[in-house]
């Protein structure tokens, strides 16, 4: 979306790309001034939306390059590398989000993924009050204060998802919104981090499909069911012509 990550391996390639660089929008700034006298008073409103959100992003991207080129610490290789360091953790979050909103708005993807934290992130909270690592914590052995500490993580992680999603919906799309014509997989690899259960996963499904899913539920699935029955199942609603994904035994039911 933003360039090749090879250009921006090391902090004179990156300085001299930023200096390079100018605003996508400022170069399309006439085509769509034109595009707009064609348009009716709901489509000018929208592409006016769409132009000012970019802008936004483009502020809060050029904030992020100044972070990093403040940052004292060494820039660490690729993908590393690409990380705003001097950024805390729910900005460069929160940043993310809103580029997977804006990706999916301008449909320069129909598919994208997103790992919020590596499989043995050691990732503390301080933001939270929860200076210990969540790796470490994740490990509790039924700690009281650990396990707060986890609940606390975890709704964090939460509540920066549900505004993902309220951002979605926000978004007008084909005559509904984009969340409506999405499907948002939400989960993690283990249901008990202390246990390294990959059992009975908590996976939230987001989004309508284009009226090919029905939400507002909670499914318990038999026990050993694959979880690649629901990509399958979410890869046949969104036209992928496939019967098999890794270890499914067909796909599940979304309606």
């Amino acid at each position: 979306l933003f360039g090749d990550p090879k250009l921006v391996g090391n902090a004179k390639a990156r300085q001299h790309q930023r200096d390079a660089r100018v605003s996508v929008l400022d170069s399309v700034l006439d085509d769509a001034k034109a595009l707009r006298t064609r348009l009716g008073a709901k489509d000018r409103s929208k592409i006016d939306d769409y132009l000012t959100s970019v802008r936004q992003l483009e502020r809060r991207l050029e904030r992020a390059a100044v972070a990093d080129r403040d940052a004292v610490a060494k820039v660490p290789p690729l993908p590393e590398g690409l990380r705003p360091r001097g950024m805390p953790y729910p900005e460069r979050l929160e940043l993310m989000y809103e580029m997977l909103a804006l990706a999916f708005a301008a449909d320069l993807t129909r598919v994208a993924s997103l790992m919020l934290g590596n499989a043995g992130s050691n990732r503390s909270y301080r933001f939270l009050g929860v200076p210990q690592g969540h790796h470490s914590l994740s490990h509790h052995k039924n700690d009281p204060t650990k396990l707060a500490a986890i609940r606390k993580i975890n709704r964090f992680q939460m509540e920066q998802f549900g505004v993902f999603l309220q951002r979605l919906q926000a978004e007008e799309d084909h005559g509904g919104d984009l969340l409506a014509n999405s499907l948002i997989v939400y989960g993690s690899g283990l249901s008990d981090g202390n246990r390294h259960n990959h059992d009975k996963l908590p996976v939230l499904l987001a989004g309508g499909g284009a009226g090919a899913v029905r939400g507002g539920r909670h499914v318990v699935l038999p026990a050993r069911t694959p979880m690649a029955n629901l990509y399958l199942a979410v890869q046949q609603t969104m036209g992928v012509d496939t019967q098999k994904f890794a270890d499914s035994t067909g796909p599940l039911s979304l309606i």
